[in-house]
């Protein structure tokens, strides 16, 4: 007969992030102004994580002295604390934590290849935040008269003008909104990004509609405007 005692295991490992000895990793995570320096132990990250069993490797790793350096931009912070407590403590504390950050933990947790982690978290979001995920994932409207339309680089001169019709086989999916972007249209043939990422810029690239209406892949959100043309009809008096 055997016993477990995970609790005391998780309780007692947690604690050499809080009190870091030993420790011959040091992970820079974030973007400037936004950068911390976390500091860890090879071993754990490497058994607890098939990412960081390749990334550690010694083909690989980059050192400074007697320690290896790492670099994580694309991950805030406050996301990879969590994930770094999961990875030695085998829990995590999702209360209190909004549906974007949960989000930004989901794609974090895909990319360092934490399968439980991802897992878990797909339930939580779908079980707890079930209407936000639904205005975040957003609709398609389908439409055959849908438009994309520029001035130009010269907007007094209507000859720079440029305008594409959606393709009649891509209607299905030509105007695409959600709870937390605007309208956007075709296959990010113009995009925008989410509100709580505006300092984004939008994007454009010819997929779903006839042509590029404007010569740059990217833009600034002040240039662009959705309007919506109604049909008026008329209806003649008839006398009696």
């Amino acid at each position: 007969m055997s016993a477990e005692f995970l609790k005391s295991l998780s309780n007692d490992f947690v604690k050499l992030l809080s009190n870091v000895e030993d420790y011959n990793v040091i992970i820079k995570v974030g973007e400037s102004p936004n950068i911390l320096h976390f500091k860890a132990h090879s071993c754990v990250l490497r058994a607890r994580s098939t990412y960081f069993h390749s990334a550690l490797s010694s083909d690989w790793v980059k050192t400074d002295g007697n320690f290896i350096v790492f670099e994580k931009s694309n991950i805030s912070p406050e996301v990879f604390q969590m994930i770094l407590k999961y990875l030695y403590s085998g829990t995590i504390c999702l209360e209190n934590q909004n549906p974007t950050r949960l989000i930004d933990l989901l794609a974090a947790a895909d990319e360092l290849i934490l399968t439980e982690l991802v897992n878990y978290l797909k339930e939580y979001l779908l079980t707890y935040h079930d209407q936000w995920i639904r205005g975040f994932l957003g609709n398609w409207t389908k439409s055959l008269d849908s438009f994309t339309f520029s001035l130009g680089v010269e907007s007094e001169n209507l000859k720079n003008s440029k305008l594409s019709r959606i393709k009649q086989s891509n209607s299905r999916m030509a105007i695409f909104s959600a709870d937390v972007r605007g309208p956007c249209f075709g296959n990010r043939d113009l995009w925008m990004p989410n509100y709580n990422n505006l300092s984004k810029k939008c994007s454009s690239r010819n997929s779903y509609y006839e042509k590029n209406i404007i010569d740059s892949q990217e833009f600034d959100i002040e240039d662009y405007e959705v309007f919506q043309v109604s049909q008026k009809h008329l209806v003649k008096e008839r006398k009696i």
